[in-house]
């Protein structure tokens, strides 16, 4: 029989404080606990999650004919017990109920990882199932992208009028506007590469962090950030450009010149 995992008080507090959203959860993914942000965003309390199992308080959308959510959840955690490594899923929908188990089912997108934190010996104490709410991004693609199909169809029908085509203009660009500012927005660091060279044509400010006030628009990434030669992330650019499929990259160590000194620093994403 196995002893029931707890959290230490300075755990406890430490979830409190930070800004950051993840649940924390046992190696047979029991809740644990959660963080004061992950709290408000899902409408939970602390003591309604503690004790309970993670599948049970987050369901698939029954609402959806096909839905590989919590099997995708399932999977990493798994390999995250099995190698006692972290796992980044990349980007997933799960949605949500809210309010909590009451409430409709409410599309959302996220990011996760999952991270083992391991004890003086090796073992896993728990897992942190770090999330981070892309919804309003995804969505916003997903318009553009619809908009601009449903253009396409149109102009293969007939002849597209100039007023249609002003109207589908200007909606294409509010959309690209919109996008734009909730990338702006967003905690996380995103950039946009472009052609084989990888050229940055936009990175937002939590991205451009990583190098101070160093000017990287409209340069290759080689040239922006020439300490990146010969590491693995480039490779991995590389090979997305060429083959047009997604990679994702499970904790790749970065040598980075953050303070534009020539001094680098290791940072793994």
């Amino acid at each position: 029989m196995t002893t029931p995992i707890t959290l230490s008080p300075e755990v406890l507090r430490a979830s409190e404080a930070t800004p950051d959203l993840y649940l924390i959860i046992s190696t047979d993914f029991t809740i644990l606990g959660a963080s004061k942000a992950y709290l408000a965003m899902t409408q939970l309390k602390q003591e309604d999650i503690k004790g309970r199992y993670l599948f049970d308080l987050f369901p698939d959308n029954p609402d959806l004919e096909e839905t590989d959510s919590s099997a995708n959840l399932r999977k990493s955690l798994e390999w995250v017990v099995q190698n006692k490594r972290p796992h980044d899923m990349g980007l997933q929908r799960y949605d949500v109920q809210l309010p909590p188990v009451t409430g409709d089912f409410q599309e959302r997108y996220w990011l996760l990882s999952n991270i083992p934190v391991l004890d003086a010996e090796g073992n896993i104490s728990y897992i942190l199932n770090k999330v981070l709410d892309v919804t309003a991004q995804e969505l916003a693609r997903k318009r553009l992208e619809q908009r601009e199909q449903e253009i396409k169809v149109l102009h293969g029908e007939r002849e597209i009028t100039k007023a249609e085509l002003e109207t589908a203009r200007a909606e294409a660009e509010l959309e690209r506007r919109k996008l734009h500012n909730i990338f702006m927005q967003a905690p996380a660091m995103i950039c946009i590469l472009e052609g084989p060279q990888h050229v940055f044509s936009f990175a937002n400010p939590t991205y451009q962090q990583l190098v101070a006030n160093r000017p990287i628009l409209g340069k290759p990434i080689l040239e922006a950030m020439p300490e990146l030669k010969g590491q693995a992330v480039i490779g991995l650019l590389n090979k997305v450009y060429q083959t047009g499929e997604s990679e994702y990259a499970h904790q790749m160590l970065v040598q980075l010149d953050h303070t534009n000194s020539g001094s680098l620093g290791n940072n793994y994403y």
